[in-house]
């Protein structure tokens, strides 16, 4: 019997069906993103740098240890690392797809913490970068000159510059990858005749430039905010040149 009403009446039968097109349309923008599955499992990636240090030396020294540490953190799927000679280490862990990705990055950061202490002290200080990923790109943008004013190199510093710092601010934004950039370098040439000499290592020699700098930095400070009675008998042993002692009387400041 509804269907005979319908039937001798098509124009109410159209008004029905737009109408619950046009509410399912308002439903659709109002419902909510957790009822969508997720069909990509999260990731983890843990970059770092190691100066000076090729692939397989980071592999050994770096690799290694947080991948050892990394093995059985709740619902990890897989890992894979990347070494490359120009210093750099990345350590992508890939985790099931029900687990929540802000879970999966703190689980990370325990286990990079109970690997710190195997790792060099360089790559200490410089630190490990955990961020959280996906496995495939959502968007990508191309770079390019119209007319072949500017080359690779410029456009890839460009965007570096003034192009990842403004996609890393949109909300939602994981990762902004440079894919084939190159950067500026700097060649040094080196006189041979002094590689014979002792020469302090690259650890040294930045404590050994970190010290000067406290010590100019203190009598700076010193000379600004107090009223030395005598700076004679401040001294310097240049014996050595790696020490220094100071002995330093000073005056309460008047008023």
């Amino acid at each position: 019997m509804i269907s005979d009403f319908f039937i001798r009446r098509p124009i109410v039968a159209m008004v029905i069906a737009i109408i619950t097109v046009v509410l399912g349309v308002i439903a659709m923008r109002g419902l909510p993103l957790a009822q969508f599955p997720e069909i990509v499992p999260p990731q983890i990636t843990v970059s770092t740098v190691y100066p000076g240090a090729d692939s397989i030396t980071i592999e050994q020294s770096v690799a290694t240890p947080l991948e050892q540490q990394m093995n059985g953190v709740d619902k990890m799927l897989y890992l894979q690392s990347t070494n490359a000679n120009d210093g750099t280490m990345q350590l992508v862990v890939t985790f099931d797809i029900d687990t929540d990705v802000d879970i999966d990055q703190v689980n990370v950061q325990n286990r990079i913490s109970q690997a710190q202490p195997n790792l060099p002290a360089d790559v200490n200080q410089f630190g490990l970068t955990t961020r959280k990923s996906t496995g495939l790109p959502m968007l990508v943008i191309s770079l390019y000159s119209p007319h072949g004013t500017f080359d690779s190199l410029f456009l890839a510093n460009y965007a570096n510059i003034n192009i990842n710092d403004a996609l890393y601010r949109v909300p939602g934004v994981g990762e902004a990858r440079l894919l084939g950039a190159n950067d500026y370098a700097m060649r040094i040439w080196v006189r041979p005749d002094f590689l014979i000499l002792p020469m302090p290592s690259n650890s040294r020699a930045m404590s050994i430039h970190r010290d000067r700098s406290a010590r100019n930095r203190f009598l700076r400070g010193l000379k600004k905010h107090t009223r030395c009675a005598r700076w004679a008998d401040c001294k310097r042993r240049k014996s050595s040149g790696r020490s220094f002692s100071a002995r330093i009387r000073t005056a309460p400041l008047s008023g």
